[in-house]
């Protein structure tokens, strides 16, 4: 279990990009890997992060870890692309992040 200033001081030796703050990022592939470094880098960096991917619990626990560092995040376990549950995915998780 980490603390949010342990958290702050890893990614503070990580590049910083302040045109990011505010914006609305989808990530697909973000409950694991390098999408979900991608997702808390984003978020980081001021990003509202929509974390998509295929296992719930990981998805959750990137949300998890983002917002426990003040980010904002929410979650969106995905099936394949051409389920009817996945069309407009990305623009729904963008309008919802945006309010």
């Amino acid at each position: 279990m980490s603390s949010a200033p342990v958290e702050r001081e890893r990614y503070s030796k990580a590049p910083t990009y302040p045109d990011l703050a505010g914006k609305v990022a989808v990530v697909t592939g973000g409950s694991g890997g390098i999408g979900a470094a991608t997702c808390r880098l984003l978020a980081a960096n001021g990003a509202k992060v929509a974390v998509n991917g295929r296992d719930g619990a990981k998805i959750e626990a990137v949300v998890d870890a983002i917002r426990s560092t003040g980010g904002e995040a929410l979650g969106s376990p995905q099936t394949a692309p051409t389920s009817p549950r996945s069309s407009g995915c990305a623009s729904k998780r963008r309008k919802s992040l945006a309010q």
